[in-house]
């Protein structure tokens, strides 16, 4: 039930005061007639992904974010026309962002259509290692390295980060053939090709 306009007066005025109970009272006789506009605009494609309380909430929060003296409104009728018309906008403003082509919803496919096909789930695997994949190569990193001698550790660790051989014995100012000897009781050591 709707207050009587001059409850409704005092109402808005407890609201732009900050009274948190007027708030909740704003909300609880009008919270309805926003999420009815949500509902009602929300296009069919979209109400997978967004649940209209989400809408509902967003308009609250931009209502009660607006500068309290932007609240005059003279009576309830205006007030929902207010709100309905920031649920329009919101509502409108997500399926614009959602069908620019980077985000556009009509391309998402179900994983239940992708996943019984080998190639799909290949193209979904990630390039980057799992947790575990960087757990078992710390593992194998420390029984390499363990008891290695200082300087021979410093070159596995440059071949780790990437730097050739070359630039290694530089830096190091160790003989390049000595590195590659390294390298070959390693992979020895450890039988990689």
């Amino acid at each position: 039930m709707e207050p009587a306009p001059t409850d409704f007066e005092a109402l808005m005025d407890r609201v732009r005061s900050g009274c948190q109970d007027a708030a909740r009272q704003l909300f609880d006789l009008y919270g309805d007639h926003v999420r009815r506009i949500v509902r009602r605009d929300l296009d069919r494609t979209m109400r997978r992904q967004y649940d209209s309380t989400d809408f509902a909430q967003s308009v609250w929060a931009s209502f009660f974010h607006t500068p309290a003296d932007k609240y005059n409104f003279p009576n309830p009728e205006s007030l929902v026309a207010f709100l309905t018309r920031v649920a329009r906008y919101k509502v409108i403003e997500k399926m614009r962002q959602r069908h620019t082509q980077k985000n556009d919803i009509r391309r998402e496919r179900s994983l239940d259509d992708l996943l019984p096909t080998q190639d799909a789930a290949e193209r979904m695997a990630g390039d980057t290692p799992t947790p575990s994949q960087f757990a078992i190569a710390d593992e194998h990193w420390e029984q390499l390295t363990a008891n290695l001698p200082p300087h021979h550790l410093r070159i596995l660790e440059l071949l780790r980060d990437g730097y050739s051989q070359t630039e290694i014995a530089n830096a190091t100012k160790i003989p390049i053939k000595q590195i590659q000897r390294l390298i070959r009781w390693l992979r020895d050591k450890v039988d990689l090709p």
